[in-house]
């Protein structure tokens, strides 16, 4: 009877442990983007449309979604351009090796494919090569988000074109 007992303890726990089996495996690099999550309130320094520095704020939250995207939603109150509100889906590809995302907003044409990795505490993502906003040329986004405690990260938005390159947004982000 034991043995019996001790037997079926087992199964169930096995069970209750296995993955989906149709589900591919998770990658263990989704637990490095761990520190985005939760509730953040932001300030910052960016760029107004005409150059001129503005100062910015805002709030983002992060979360899960399906085990293996990390869904980065913001609100930002940006002078000269009113609030913008965005979302950067990102997750890892072990196929390709490399993190990957889409961003899209409610100020933006398009979304923005991006790839990258992690540098110590810091994951860069460089954008696809999309036109720029006089739609004259084209121009490459890096985004950087980095740790800097349990409850400190920032975020940089730099902007590259052929005329020039410039940081277009310099966030610290608390955890609420």
């Amino acid at each position: 009877m034991m043995t019996t007992l001790a037997l079926a303890f087992t199964m169930v726990a096995t069970a209750t442990q296995a993955q989906d089996p149709i589900a591919p495996p998770l990658p263990k690099q989704i637990e490095e983007l761990n520190f985005m999550l939760g509730t953040w309130e932001g300030m910052g320094s960016g760029m107004a449309p005409d150059g001129s520095p503005i100062q910015v704020d805002g709030s983002a939250t992060a979360s899960k979604v399906m085990d293996r995207w990390i869904q980065f939603d913001t609100t930002d109150n940006v002078p000269g351009k009113g609030m913008m509100v965005g979302r950067f889906m990102l997750t890892y590809n072990p196929r390709m090796n490399q993190w990957e995302g889409v961003w899209f907003d409610n100020k933006s044409p398009f979304p923005t494919d991006f790839t990258g990795n992690f540098d110590g505490t810091t994951l860069s993502l460089n954008s696809e090569t999309v036109p720029d906003l006089n739609g004259t040329g084209s121009m490459q986004y890096t985004v950087t988000f980095s740790k800097k405690s349990e409850t400190q990260m920032t975020m940089q938005i730099q902007n590259a074109s052929a005329s020039r390159n410039s940081l277009m947004l310099d966030y610290t982000y608390n955890k609420r």
